[in-house]
């Protein structure tokens, strides 16, 4: 299913928010962190199933397995590949990091996008767009 990437990063969004951008561009949510759980209310595994239904998928081969320190290691990069090949609408890349360039979801989208031969766009929290230079939306 190629089709454009997008990744988002939730510390500054509220699902709301979310939502909303997922509406615009016609898209579903994956999930990539390995363990979907925060403190941040709206962004459990179970909150965004309840609220997002088929638009949100959780994909834990594409999981950091260290997560915690060491280099970007996905879980299972293929059988990920595999679950968001088989997505209908366009991917919205999901992890809990602010910054792109520090968030393994790049290194997915970045995969991905080799793959399909298609762009990747980093979108930024409504908050964060009044604040140039935080990072690139490409």
């Amino acid at each position: 299913m190629p089709s454009p990437i997008y990744t988002l990063g939730y510390a500054q969004w509220t699902a709301d928010e979310v939502d909303d951008q997922l509406q615009l561009l016609g898209a579903v949510l994956v999930d990539v962190r390995r363990s979907p759980q925060t403190t941040k209310p709206g962004f459990t595994k179970d909150e965004l199933d309840a609220r997002f239904g088929s638009r949100y998928v959780h994909v834990p081969a594409f999981g950091n397995v260290n997560y915690k320190e060491g280099p970007i290691e996905l879980a299972q990069p293929t059988l990920g590949m595999a679950t968001v090949q088989s997505l209908s609408r366009p991917p919205v890349l999901m992890c809990g990091c602010q910054a792109p360039a520090q968030c393994h979801r790049s290194t997915v989208a970045t995969r991905l996008a080799e793959e399909w031969a298609v762009s990747v766009t980093h979108l930024r929290a409504p908050s964060e767009r009044a604040q140039p230079g935080l990072f690139s939306d490409q």
